[in-house]
């Protein structure tokens, strides 16, 4: 009924893959295409009722 569709990778990244890394490094993973701010989130002025820090 159902089908296993394999995910498409981003820029190749390997889930598994950068999971295990970064475990290893005991370290965070940053995506340089994705970062991490404020600007990444979706909050915005007009529409924050979750965010607390806008």
């Amino acid at each position: 009924m159902f089908e296993f569709i394999k995910p498409i990778r981003f820029s190749g990244q390997d889930y598994n893959t950068l999971k295990q890394e970064y475990l290893q490094k005991k370290g965070l993973f940053e995506d340089e295409s994705f970062p991490a701010t404020v600007d990444s989130l979706a909050c915005w002025k007009k529409i924050c009722f979750v965010c607390t820090f806008c």
